[in-house]
């Protein structure tokens, strides 16, 4: 209860930018450690605009674009598209090839999908991670040593950023150069994430835990990966603790979507930018981040 009591009062101040060594966060970012991680696992479809919805609608492949400018076209924010359902979205895309009209029927299901999950909040990101490639990560790691840590890491926390352009290619130079610039000695911080650079533009986050020296738990990939898209996550552990470069069961590799992450994981800093950007960052509550 102490520390939990802790924890809260860590956030409730906003105190994020005051970790030793703490590198300058973006608006929206600074929004969060401030308060509105609260309200990050909140129902928010029902307050997206046509222009999000429209946003969303072009991260599904085929038939998308369509779909976006029917959306677009139409104004059909996120209230409307729930109230109306398909036959509203299907009416607006009537005409024009018969091929191009089954693709964007295609895509105006899966996003009255994400929008019906959108609009249901929940109190926890393992209460999001549901899809049977979730289930079966979930399954793998019970019980592990590794459990209580990633645990630890889908919920609140106040971590220490920093960047780093890296020597060579991968997530194992990548993790032996920051290990070697950060030694053996902890923080005040629990968590700790290293934006990767490629280009000057943030290629991946490398999200690390203090357990008697810095250990690497998860990545995010901002990029497309095969149908993986940007905001993507991995995890480099195997249930017992090895580091790997992208730990999958029966040879498969797992991957997270940007939404089922905590936002800290998503975080870049200040002036920096994304090799390409998650979409759920377009998604986030004017109300709630501001428009920055």
């Amino acid at each position: 209860a102490a520390s939990a009591a802790a924890e809260e009062s860590l956030w409730a101040e906003g105190s994020v930018g005051h970790v030793g060594g703490q590198v300058a966060l973006p608006p929206w970012a600074r929004r969060l450690f401030r308060g509105a991680w609260r309200r990050e696992l909140e129902a928010w479809a029902p307050s997206w605009s046509s222009g999000q919805v429209a946003a969303l609608a072009r991260s599904l492949g085929q038939g998308a674009e369509r779909l976006a400018a029917a959306v677009e076209e139409g104004g059909l924010d996120g209230p409307l598209c729930l109230a109306g359902g398909a036959e509203l979205l299907c009416e607006r895309l009537r005409g024009g090839r018969r091929g191009d009209l089954e693709a964007a029927k295609h895509a105006c299901r899966r996003l009255l999908r994400l929008l019906t999950e959108a609009s249901e909040g929940v109190e926890r990101y393992r209460d999001l991670l549901c899809q049977p490639s979730d289930v079966g990560m979930l399954d793998s790691f019970r019980g592990t040593l590794v459990e209580p840590r990633l645990r630890r890491a889908l919920g609140p926390a106040q971590p220490r950023y920093a960047t780093l352009e890296p020597r060579g290619p991968g997530v194992k130079a990548a993790d032996a150069e920051l290990r070697q610039l950060w030694g053996a000695e902890p923080g005040e911080e629990e968590f700790r994430v290293a934006a990767v650079l490629e280009s000057s533009k943030v290629r991946q986050n490398l999200v690390y835990v203090w357990e008697a020296g810095w250990w690497l738990l998860a990545s995010v990939d901002f990029c497309q990966h095969g149908r993986a898209p940007p905001g993507h996550w991995h995890l480099n552990r195997t249930p017992t603790g090895e580091q790997v470069e992208h730990w999958g069961p029966r040879g498969s590799i797992y991957h997270g979507t940007c939404w089922t992450c905590p936002l800290w994981w998503l975080v870049i800093p200040d002036g920096l930018e994304y090799l390409q950007a998650p979409d759920r960052l377009q998604m986030l509550p004017s109300g709630i981040f501001g428009g920055g």
